[in-house]
């Protein structure tokens, strides 16, 4: 190959990963902008893990639920969200293997990481439980009310928008 091909495909290789990475960055601006908004409720949680550093979790109270038979750990789920007042509680559940859901209704995918078979009561990893913070930031305040925002595509996946205190965005 001559040095004018090399460059060529160089550059090439290049514009390919830029166009690529554009166009993810486009695609998931486009699900917080455009995707209907839940709101969540989140609990207490102790936010400082050793290892890895300041994060905020975010406990949301539909992570924990009773599930109906045939749903064991590490399976997927679909999980209604049903409006309750201000917020979205957890409507029907429903096993991922079991096909998509009727589109009518808000339907998220989660991940079912501890299941409890005596009780039926399991774990929802929603995929925005967990987030990084700067060292110093990951207490989320103990007082007021903490509210989540999240965008839900019609994929089902939770893409976190904010976090918001008394109403104003958590910085």
């Amino acid at each position: 190959m001559n040095l004018k091909l090399r460059s060529l495909f160089f550059f090439g290789v290049v514009a390919a990963q830029a166009v690529f990475i554009l166009a993810w960055a486009g695609h998931c601006q486009w699900v917080l902008d455009s995707a209907p908004v839940v709101r969540l409720r989140p609990g207490p949680v102790d936010p400082r893990d050793p290892l890895r550093g300041d994060y905020a979790a975010l406990n949301l109270e539909i992570g924990r639920v009773t599930v109906p038979e045939g749903i064991a750990a590490f399976t997927d789920v679909w999980v209604e969200l049903v409006p309750d007042g201000a917020f979205h509680t957890t409507g029907a559940i429903r096993s991922a293997a079991s096909g998509a859901p009727r589109p009518e209704g808000l339907w998220a995918r989660a991940r079912v990481p501890w299941y409890d078979p005596k009780t039926r009561r399991a774990g929802l990893d929603l995929g925005i439980d967990k987030f990084f913070v700067e060292e110093g930031h990951g207490d989320l305040p103990r007082r007021g009310e903490v509210v989540v925002e999240a965008s839900l595509p019609p994929s089902g996946r939770l893409h976190l928008k904010r976090v918001l205190v008394n109403g104003r965005p958590w910085e």
